[in-house]
């Protein structure tokens, strides 16, 4: 049996535990309207840029909608989007496993995030670059440096696939990781149906290839502002049940508190009560 020291102390602690829990949710909640308002003007920008690249891709003649010869040997090279922090349910965990189960030996990652980063540092994966600790205001550097990478890849032959993999948020009450191809480009017949058939000067061809930096890095903007929105919604609602366990227990413990202290009480009462009638 607990004593009421024991059970105050730990009172005292579970409150601290939910003050902390609700700051942290207050938190995220504030980003997370920031974040989703962000992504709105995200996705205004990089349909633009889909809908252009897609009218470009559609009007390359057949024998050159290859834009890159890819290296025949199955090497894929993916691009990893975690948190820096903690304090965000299985946000991290689920992408970490979803990479982890899919990766080959001869795959090569570009990592952003500290989770993600420490987590393949310590399998001994293949890391090409990594990046941790965004500044709050995303901007478009981050995402160009990576494409650099991309390019540099494509360019020499040196990989078959280039594959982004981030975080989306399904609905209020879920999330799950996803897996988007880069390169090869996989939605051409989809993206095409709206497309017009135009004169383009110079060469479409080298126009395609000069624009498809603009198009991939649109694409990691848009994956790293989604990634923002799941990552503060899991936080969110990881804090908002913790505090709900942290009033179970405050009231389980309170209960006990009570139990044992009216117990000590008649205990004293008795005790009084016989030393009187002797």
């Amino acid at each position: 049996m607990s004593s009421l020291q024991e059970i105050k102390n730990r009172l005292s602690s579970v409150s601290a535990t939910k003050k902390i829990t609700k700051a942290v949710n207050l938190v995220a909640t504030s980003k997370l309207k920031k974040a989703k308002d962000f992504l709105e003007k995200v996705n205004v920008y990089q349909n633009e840029i889909q809908k252009t690249f897609s009218n470009l891709i559609f009007n390359l003649p057949k024998n050159k909608k290859n834009l890159f010869s890819l290296k025949k040997e199955e090497k894929n090279l993916y691009i990893v989007i975690s948190s820096d922090t903690g304090l965000c349910g299985s946000y991290n965990h689920n992408i970490l496993k979803f990479t982890n189960n899919i990766l080959k030996k001869e795959d090569i990652l570009i990592l952003i995030g500290s989770k993600a980063i420490n987590f393949f540092s310590n399998k001994g994966r293949k890391i090409l670059a990594s990046f941790d600790h965004l500044p709050e205001g995303l901007n478009y550097e981050v995402a160009n440096k990576i494409t650099s990478y991309i390019m540099s890849k494509l360019n020499t032959k040196s990989v078959s696939s280039v594959n982004l993999i981030f975080t989306e948020k399904i609905n209020s009450i879920s999330f799950e990781p996803k897996i988007m191809p880069i390169y090869p480009i996989k939605n051409i017949k989809e993206i095409s149906k709206t497309s017009k058939l135009m004169e383009y000067e110079p060469e479409i061809s080298e126009i395609v290839k000069n624009s498809f930096s603009l198009y991939c890095s649109s694409l990691i903007f848009k994956a790293i502002a989604v990634s923002k929105v799941a990552e503060l919604f899991s936080r969110k609602i990881s804090m908002e049940n913790s505090a709900d366990n942290a009033d179970d227990l405050i009231e389980e413990l309170e209960l006990e508190y009570n139990r044992i202290r009216q117990r000590k009480i008649t205990q004293g009462i008795s005790e009084i009560i016989s030393g009187s009638a002797n």
